[in-house]
């Protein structure tokens, strides 16, 4: 998604945020950053990430690669398959992304399939 791709190049840093279905389109919504060492994670505050579960738009959150590929980390991972919320990542280096998905998805299996088109 462009819009994702934009928020990358606004920072040498990591940056997050939601991807969202709005009338059956992906759309993406920036997210602040509170990680203390924004160079190498992402964090996003946890009462952020229910306000987007509560709207029933969520589809995944996004992060970026600044200095390496798409592919995720250990620790993408675990947060992964720990928030249950498939994770979209943009590599500015290869200028890819990569979709990974917990086992158990807590998101509107629809959104996954619109996903799934977009970034597989």
């Amino acid at each position: 998604m462009k819009s994702i791709i934009e928020h990358a190049n606004t920072s040498d840093a990591e940056v997050c945020g939601f991807v969202l279905v709005e009338d059956g389109q992906l759309v993406s919504e920036p997210a602040k950053n509170v990680a203390v060492y924004q160079n190498d994670i992402f964090e996003i505050h946890p009462l952020e990430i229910l306000k987007k579960i509560k709207t029933g738009k969520l589809a995944a959150i996004y992060h970026t690669h600044p200095d390496s590929g798409e592919l995720e980390s250990k620790f993408d991972q675990f947060n992964c398959e720990n928030s249950c919320i498939p994770f979209v990542i943009y590599s500015k280096k290869s200028e890819k992304f990569n979709l990974i998905l917990p086992k158990s998805i807590h998101v509107n299996k629809d959104f996954v399939q619109i996903l799934k088109k977009q970034y597989d």
